[in-house]
């Protein structure tokens, strides 16, 4: 059972530091003999506690890279030879009392903050993670119990980058951490985004812009989800200073995000979610083709996605907006828009393209916005036999493994109302169709396994 060490007395024992840069679990006693001749790295933390959950595994990771590094707590590699005057002054006055000229290993720990109230109110500690360097002389009397002053507190991001980046500053050495963000230039920018072995996102921002501002936290942190993966890298490039690249990467919404995924580096690939949170442009990063059909289909007035299809070849001409009434000048209406047709509006200013042309629906003429109009919608269509023959298409994508085209075919069936009210078009089986084109999509290796036959009945989505 848990206890708290409100009412005991710090004690010091010895302590040995690990030889493998793994964490130590302090209680007062180890940790306080850890700084009789340790620099400590201390991070309070409590169980019930998601934040520190997640950052515990960084932590650790930021305790093993300096150990590799064989950082010592004079906050000097050894082997530097070009260490200035002021720095072996600094180094001197941080070497243990009682073992001058000597080094000793950097240490990293963590203290259950409420197991040991006592110890965590000395440090000052009023929320978790609380993550802390110490250095005996520096900041405590034995004595008294007494802070000479407040613990160097680490106020940064909770994430393995920025963690290192700090302790780099504070201690001198020069640890090796993958930047979170790289900030790209006009002149940088090209080589940087082209990396074949990369997915790359960028963020175009401006200082002044207040989206921006708002959307920073949670840009960092999708640069700490990924600042592990060699495989993607995060970036961004300030827009006012860089002003020819940004043109040349048609900017013009701030802020505004363009991925360039591995295999396709012709152009970047622009979010154009609402939701502009971490875990749906983790999600995009990871997985654009499904992302990016959900939000162009998602984003289209109602009956558009069906010409979409039909303009691109997915569908065949006529083949489902017939049913409804529409005609080929409906289909060449649109089109027009597709080609012609003005960008969404952004947060500070227009947004940006659709992956396939512009915003779906409008189209710019003499300064006016006009709409594809569908008012030549036959209510009394058989939306059924529609929802049943789009189904059947997707089957025929499937049997060819064309799985980015049985997904928009169902996508569209599941975003359209008078086609997602039928019984095929709400049925399970469609729906898990769907799923399992989508898993084809996020993952190409998957072998055909044949499901496009049973998942949404018989071809025609019948269920014999």
């Amino acid at each position: 059972d848990a206890s708290d060490d409100s009412t005991e007395e710090f004690t010091t024992a010895e302590f040995l530091a690990p030889t493998d840069g793994s964490l130590v679990t302090f209680d007062p006693s180890t940790l306080f003999g850890a700084l009789v001749n340790h620099t400590v790295v201390v991070a309070f933390t409590v169980e019930w506690c998601a934040l520190c959950t997640g950052y515990v595994p960084e932590f650790a990771r930021v305790a093993a890279a300096f150990a590799d590094a064989n950082v010592t707590d004079d906050g000097l590699t050894p082997g530097d030879d070009d260490e200035s005057d002021e720095q072996e002054e600094t180094t001197r006055r941080r070497q243990p009392r009682d073992d001058p000229g000597s080094s000793s290993k950097l240490v990293f720990g963590t203290v259950d903050a409420e197991r040991h109230k006592r110890l965590a109110a000395t440090f000052g500690v009023t929320n978790a993670p609380y993550v802390a360097l110490l250095r005996n002389d520096d900041w405590y009397d034995r004595a008294t119990g007494v802070p000479h002053s407040p613990a160097t507190r680490f106020g940064g991001y909770l994430a393995f980058a920025p963690t290192v980046e700090w302790l780099n500053a504070r201690l001198g050495t020069n640890v090796h951490a993958k930047p979170i963000v790289a900030d790209l230039s006009t002149e940088t920018i090209d080589a940087y985004v082209a990396d074949p072995n990369a997915d790359v996102l960028v963020e175009f921002y401006a200082p002044w812009c207040g989206h921006c501002k708002q959307f920073a936290p949670f840009y960092h942190e999708i640069g700490a989800h990924f600042s592990a993966d060699p495989r993607v890298k995060i970036a961004r490039l300030d827009v006012d200073a860089h002003r020819v690249a940004a043109d040349s990467y048609g900017v013009t919404g701030l802020p505004s995000l363009q991925l360039f995924p591995r295999g396709y580096k012709r152009r970047g690939l622009h979010f154009r979610g609402s939701e502009r949170t971490p875990a749906r442009i983790i999600s995009f990063v990871k997985s654009p083709q499904v992302y990016l059909v959900e939000a162009t289909v998602t984003d289209m007035p109602e009956w558009d996605c069906v010409l979409w299809l039909e303009s691109r070849g997915v569908l065949a001409r006529g083949e489902i907006s017939g049913r409804f009434g529409l005609t080929p000048e409906h289909l060449r209406a649109f089109e027009s828009v597709a080609r012609d047709g003005t960008k969404g509006e952004g947060d500070e200013a227009a947004g940006d393209d659709t992956a396939g042309g512009k915003e779906a629906g409008d189209v710019t003429s003499g300064g006016t916005t006009r709409r594809v109009l569908y008012d030549d919608i036959d209510p009394d269509a058989d939306a059924d036999d529609a929802a049943r023959a789009m189904i059947a298409a997707a089957h025929r994508w499937a049997g060819r493994s064309r799985w980015l085209e049985t997904m928009e075919i169902l996508t569209c069936v599941s975003h359209t109302p008078a086609l997602r009210r039928t019984g095929i078009g709400s049925s399970p089986a469609m729906w898990n169709f769907l799923d399992n084109a989508k898993l084809h999509v996020e993952d190409p290796s998957l072998a055909a396994s044949g499901f496009a036959d049973d998942s949404a009945g018989g071809e025609d989505g019948s269920d014999d």
